[in-house]
């Protein structure tokens, strides 16, 4: 009876011990070589007719806390649009160059290894800002998250590395598994903070090489803290002579999409290494377990007893493939769509979103202005003129309409008549119309072009 209740008080250490370790070490993340166990390949698949194949690849880093494992994901918003524009991984319909109509689904994944995938959707994103958060199906112990910290003034100069799969997006040859070790790691430096031309959204403009498949991935520092989530390459003409310049989109924009959403992240502004008394205890924790494991074994052997030679097999939750499709096996159709697209657009020609391309869909309005809560596209928040719901724009039997929602500087036709608040007015192809001041202009386009 003795022997019993001091194994039992020995199991209760080592799991105040274990537990405590685990509260306290929330990542293993410790230098930016570590950084890429928080990587993976963010993928969608093309369904068509029952048929599936690979169409469009990013990069991706976990960033939750979960004690089950990691179950979310940052990534740019150009890296799921395709995913989003049809459908969200509902069946929709396309036709084919020969007229005929197909049942098309496109999917969302992410890519722990070549051969192993988890289902995912995106829980939240921001189209002006180019963020995304995408959510798995289930949690998942293959990755580690890793801690996130706003860059300021003072790391300018200092050491960063943009990791991703850029072979991902120009050929399977390029990547042998998709695993941690076949990620890349280009190195620069900060070489400013910058704000984009007429918006809010923050950048940190780099001279490491972001290529096609970056997108989505993490740049970090030296302890593999991100510090912002490759975006693009930028031609820039200088005195002498035009070069390429590189730009992140500052984290801090992912960090307020999962406040926004309740998500535990790693602050890496409060992150340190495990401390000495932390390992100590956790040391003792193994002998514990040790000693414990050992009585128990030998208890075991005097009743008979067997131990298993094998540890019970578990589901992972990683849903599992052969191989990539070499070669697509669906008939050829057309670029996929939105159901629900009309097929029409507006954009923006100058302002807070200049060149920012917006569908006009069939089932619901646009809504301009200032309040994110209540509109879809939204503008930072000290836009000149703009309210916080401006003006509504929407398709209905094929015809584009708008109505100002009351605004305080109104909204304008060129070359300034002010629209009513109790009247719609039907746009053309070609038309366009500004929000308080001819500043904030956008036109009416087709899909593709004007």
């Amino acid at each position: 009876m003795r022997k019993t209740r001091w194994i039992a008080l020995a199991l209760a250490l080592c799991m105040v011990l274990c537990l405590g370790a685990c509260a306290s070490a929330k990542s293993d993340i410790k230098t930016y070589s570590d950084a890429r166990n928080g990587v993976a390949v963010v993928a969608t698949a093309l369904e068509v007719e029952g048929q599936t194949e690979l169409y469009s690849y990013g990069s991706g880093f976990f960033v939750d806390t979960g004690d089950n494992g990691v179950q979310y994901l940052v990534t740019n918003y150009h890296v799921v649009s395709d995913y989003l524009d049809l459908g969200a991984g509902q069946l929709v319909q396309v036709e084919t160059d020969d007229g005929d109509v197909l049942n098309v689904r496109l999917h969302l994944r992410v890519y722990l290894d070549k051969d192993n995938y988890i289902d995912a959707q995106v829980l939240d994103s921001n189209s002006v800002s180019d963020v995304a958060i995408v959510k798995l199906e289930r949690p998942t112990d293959q990755r580690k998250p890793l801690a996130l910290r706003a860059p300021d003034d003072s790391m300018v100069g200092s050491k960063v590395y943009a990791i991703g799969y850029p072979g991902a997006a120009d050929s399977l040859a390029a990547v042998s598994q998709w695993g941690p070790n076949d990620s890349t790691f280009t190195t620069g430096s900060i070489s400013r903070l910058v704000t984009e031309d007429g918006t809010t959204t923050p950048y940190v403009q780099i001279d490491a090489v972001i290529s096609h498949g970056n997108s989505g991935g993490p740049l970090v520092d030296e302890k593999g803290t991100v510090l912002g989530i490759n975006v693009m390459g930028v031609t820039t003409t200088y005195s002498d002579g035009a070069r390429e310049v590189y730009y992140a989109l500052n984290v801090s924009e992912a960090i307020a999409l999962l406040k926004r959403n309740g998500i535990d992240y790693i602050d890496g502004t409060k992150t340190s290494g495990v401390s000495a008394g932390l390992i100590a205890a956790i040391a003792g924790g193994v002998a514990v377990v040790a000693v414990v494991i050992a009585a128990v074994a030998a208890a075991g052997k005097k009743k008979g007893g067997k131990a298993n030679s094998e540890p019970p097999k578990m589901d992972d939750g990683v849903k599992r493939e052969p191989s990539f499709p070499k070669t697509a096996e669906v008939p050829p159709v057309k670029p996929p769509v939105n159901p629900n697209d009309s097929g029409l657009r507006i954009q923006a020609t100058s302002g807070a979103l200049a060149g920012k391309r917006f569908m006009l869909r069939t089932d619901a309005q646009l809504i301009l202005g200032r309040d994110s809560s209540h509109c879809n596209v939204v503008f930072p928040i000290k836009t000149p003129g703009v309210s916080n719901q401006h003006c509504a724009v929407w398709v209905e039997k094929g015809k584009v309409y708008i109505r100002d929602l009351s605004s305080s500087h109104g909204t304008f036709l060129p070359p300034g008549m002010r629209l009513s608040t109790s009247q719609s007015t039907e746009l053309h192809v070609g038309d366009s119309f500004f929000l308080g001041s001819p500043t904030e202009t956008f036109v009416v386009t087709r899909k593709g072009g004007v």
